[in-house]
């Protein structure tokens, strides 16, 4: 406490806010796994953005749709930037992110969760020779429902 008695810090497992009505708005807690998260929530008391921890070196920032789905998120994983864009059921659809080497790529997806079409560096594995190749980040590849893939510019290889 300082000299006028007032505390200084304030330490608890769990900070939660809540509105005139009494309604939790927003918590501020450990999750699941031990890690902080700090949570927003609407009206009727579903998540809306968290902010969290998936380990020590990856933030996540998360916004959910009305029914608590994730919408959209923007994390660190490896160090570098992944924004990803889901459908109305949660499903993933669109990723943006770059390489170790700092080269973007935009990917994406079927409701399967399958990798469609990737714009820019991309890695491709041969099903016959398992040599995998990186395409260049002027890239456009097409995949198949099979993974397998049914068009590629430029047409010369890296």
């Amino acid at each position: 406490m300082d000299t006028a008695g007032n505390a200084r810090s304030i330490e608890a497992e769990r900070f939660v806010l809540v509105d005139k009505a009494g309604r939790r708005i927003a918590e501020l807690a450990p999750a699941k796994d031990g890690l902080p998260a700090l949570v927003f929530m609407d009206e009727q008391g579903r998540d809306r953005i968290r902010l969290a921890l998936r380990s020590a070196d990856s933030p996540v920032l998360s916004f959910h749709g009305p029914h608590g789905q994730v919408a959209a998120s923007l994390a660190l994983a490896e160090g570098s930037p992944l924004l990803t864009i889901h459908d109305r059921q949660g499903r993933r659809r669109a990723v943006f992110t770059t390489s170790e080497d700092g080269a973007p790529s935009l990917s994406l997806f079927d409701a399967e969760g399958k990798a469609r079409a990737v714009l820019g560096s991309v890695s491709i594995e041969s099903r016959q020779t398992e040599e995998v190749e990186t395409r260049p980040v002027s890239s456009l590849v097409l995949f198949n429902k099979f993974g397998e893939v049914t068009f590629q510019a430029p047409t010369e290889r890296k």
